[in-house]
């Protein structure tokens, strides 16, 4: 959390997913993993606790029935009424636009520019003409002290 990152963010229309990728410095002395976000679906909000097992599903089994004299389980049954269903927000195309600060499970990540394609699928189908690109320069260096030797040396 000291440090900014550069990342690349990918958001796929055919199924709202996001993944994230960054660009490492050549000799940063970080690990040569550039997977920040493997690809799903980023939920608007961090989740405040860890979810259970089937939780975040369109349906959840509820039981297996069959012959369990013989260890063999022959279906399964779907809750269609839905009763553990969690409700939450995720990050679709509308949510996205440049100067926007999201949350990427706890991380704050600004989107400060875009590709050709990008802005003109947001051109056509939103209408928005402003692609101004936003300043996210690195904090300059602090200024150098000049060391002053002592007479004595």
């Amino acid at each position: 959390f000291g440090d900014r990152r550069e990342l690349i963010l990918h958001y796929f229309l055919c199924d709202d997913t996001i993944e994230i990728k960054e660009l490492l410095p050549h000799n940063s002395g970080r690990d040569a993993i550039k997977m920040f976000l493997r690809r799903s679906k980023l939920p608007k909000n961090c989740p405040p606790r860890v979810y259970q097992p089937g939780q975040i599903t369109d349906r959840a089994v509820l039981n297996l029935y069959g012959d369990f004299i013989k260890n063999q389980a022959d279906g399964f049954l779907m809750d269609r009424y839905k009763l553990g269903e969690v409700d939450q927000e995720f990050y679709k195309d509308s949510d996205l636009s440049l100067g926007v600060t999201i949350n990427v499970w706890g991380r704050k990540v600004l989107l400060y520019d875009c590709d050709e394609f990008t802005k003109s699928y947001y051109k056509s189908k939103y209408g928005i003409e402003n692609f101004t690109s936003v300043s996210c320069k690195p904090p300059s260096p602090p200024p150098k002290i000049e060391r002053k030797f002592p007479p004595y040396n």
